[in-house]
């Protein structure tokens, strides 16, 4: 594993910079298959989630884009939060945090969305429960993994593909 990261600046001009984190204080732990997402508010990336070191994460951090740092966001509320996961998506609309879907222990497939108040720091769960109508069940996506998401505006979010089986792609 790295202390290694890298900032790509190719909106403006073609640069790679290199960031490394002091060995004897490494706050961001070396993730895979984890969501990176920018939060224009704060100007910074939040990441989630992921796979690091043999262990699937729920943890959240931060890299602001003025300070070079990372930080660790906790939770004040840990009853309410998603179980540990990879290979799901996340997107920002405003001061909120969206996760769906992903693998979870033993490579179970998810399906629950979720989302995440970036100035209170609470979760909510928003996928349906159990006892949901049948029919918000039935057109509710499939558990998958390694699918992409992305905000249209008008309230609008758009899921596409992934895996929902055992290796079978989705494309709807």
């Amino acid at each position: 594993y790295t202390t290694l990261s890298y900032v790509f600046g190719w909106f403006e001009k073609n640069t790679l910079e290199k960031i490394e984190q002091p060995v004897d204080n490494v706050i961001f732990p070396p993730i895979e298959m984890h969501s990176c997402t920018y939060n224009k508010n704060k100007n910074e990336l939040i990441i989630f989630g992921g796979y690091s070191k043999g262990e699937l994460l729920n943890t959240m951090y931060s890299f602001s884009l003025e300070t070079k740092t990372f930080s660790k966001i906790e939770y004040p509320d840990q009853d309410i939060i998603p179980i540990p996961r990879s290979s799901h998506s996340a997107l920002i609309v405003d001061s909120i945090l969206y996760i769906f879907g992903g693998s979870a222990k033993d490579g179970q497939l998810l399906n629950d969305l979720w989302k995440f108040d970036l100035n209170t720091f609470m979760w909510e769960k928003l996928s349906p429960e159990e006892n949901e109508e049948e029919t918000v069940k039935k057109d509710w996506p499939k558990p998958r993994s390694g699918h992409s998401m992305c905000y249209q505006g008008n309230n609008t979010m758009y899921l596409f593909g992934g895996k929902v089986g055992n290796l079978n792609e989705a494309n709807d």
